[in-house]
C-alpha cells in the first residue's frame, strides 16, 4: 500500500486530497498543524478509506522549519511517503505597503520556504527506493495579481521550484507534479474576496462565485495526479499563464479594467 502525506489537510482542498487518497487505498497521513484541528478530516478519510483504513495525523507547522525537520525525521523512521502532497498554504489580500513583516514573513514561509524544506527531507529517500512523486501546489495567480504580491511571489517561486526539482530529478524515477489551481470556494478564498470586496478594489463591486468546491476541484484533478502528470491546470490557470507568457500587456489592460486604483494619491 502506498503512502502520502498531505500538508494542510485539516480543511480545504487538502482535507478532499486525504478524503480522495483515502478512498483510493492509500495510506494517508494528514499533515496539521495543531493534531485537534485535523480529528474531524481523519475522521472523513478513515470512513472514505474502510473499516481497516491506516490514516493518521502527522503534527507538522509548515511556519517552524525545526517542526518540519522534526517531522520528517519521524516519518523517515517509520513509514516515508510515497507521495508528498505540499498543499498547506496561506493567503492574505493586502497591499504591499500595508503588509507587516510578520505578515510577509508567514506568506513566505508556510508557501514557499516550508514546501522546500519538507521536499529536502523527505526526497533522499525517494531516491533511493527509485520511485516517489512530489506534489506542489501552486495557483493561477504566481502570474502576479494586485492585492496579493506577496502571496503571488511566494507561488510563482514554488512554481520555478517544481520546474527545477523536475528537471533534477529526471531518471531517477522520482515524478514532480505542479498544480496551477483556480480559485476554489473556501475559507480561505472567501476571506481573500471579503476583502477585496469591503475595501473597494474592484470596480464591478464583487467577484462571481466560484465554479468549484474542494471536493469538485479534487475529483477532477485526481486521474492527472495519479498519472503524475507534470502541470495539471483548469482553464482560468491555462488563460492566465497564456496571458503572462504570450502577451503580459493585455495581461495589465485585464488588470486595469478588473481593479480600481489601489493607491489612490499616486
Amino acid at each position: 500500500m502506498q503512502r502520502v502525506l498531505i500538508t494542510g489537510a485539516n480543511r480545504g482542498i487538502g482535507r478532499a486530497l486525504a478524503v480522495r487518497y483515502a478512498r483510493a487505498g492509500y495510506a494517508v497521513d494528514l499533515g496539521c498543524r495543531n493534531p485537534s484541528d485535523g480529528v474531524e478530516a481523519l475522521a472523513e478519510a478513515q470512513a472514505a478509506g474502510g473499516p481497516n483504513s491506516p490514516c493518521r495525523i502527522v503534527t507538522i507547522d509548515m511556519a517552524d522549519v525545526s517542526s518540519i525537520h522534526a517531522a520528517a525525521e519521524h516519518l523517515l523512521i517509520q513509514a516515508p511517503p510515497d507521495v508528498l502532497i505540499n498543499n498547506a498554504g496561506v493567503h492574505h489580500s493586502d497591499l504591499l505597503t500595508h503588509h507587516s513583516d510578520e505578515d510577509i514573513t508567514r506568506l513566505l514561509t508556510i508557501n514557499l520556504e516550508g514546501p522546500v524544506q519538507l521536499t529536502r527531507r523527505l526526497l533522499p529517500a525517494m531516491i533511493a527506493r527509485g520511485s516517489g512523486q512530489i506534489v506542489n501546489h501552486a495557483s493561477m495567480v504566481w502570474v502576479g495579481l494586485p492585492g496579493s504580491t506577496v502571496y503571488s511571489a511566494a507561488k510563482a517561486g514554488i512554481f520555478a521550484f517544481s520546474e527545477g526539482l523536475r528537471r533534477e530529478l529526471k531518471g531517477t524515477g522520482v515524478s514532480v507534479t505542479t498544480l496551477l489551481t483556480p480559485v476554489v470556494e473556501s475559507d480561505m478564498s472567501r476571506t481573500s474576496r471579503d476583502t477585496m470586496q469591503s475595501r473597494g478594489w474592484l470596480k464591478t463591486g464583487k467577484l462571481p462565485q466560484h465554479p468549484y468546491t474542494s471536493t469538485q476541484y479534487v475529483e477532477d484533478i485526481f486521474p492527472a495526479l495519479e498519472r503524475q502528470a507534470s502541470t495539471i491546470m483548469k482553464r482560468e490557470a491555462r488563460l492566465l499563464s497564456w496571458l503572462q507568457r504570450l502577451a503580459p500587456r493585455l495581461l495589465d489592460a485585464v488588470c486595469t479594467r478588473v481593479y480600481r486604483r489601489f493607491y489612490p494619491n499616486t
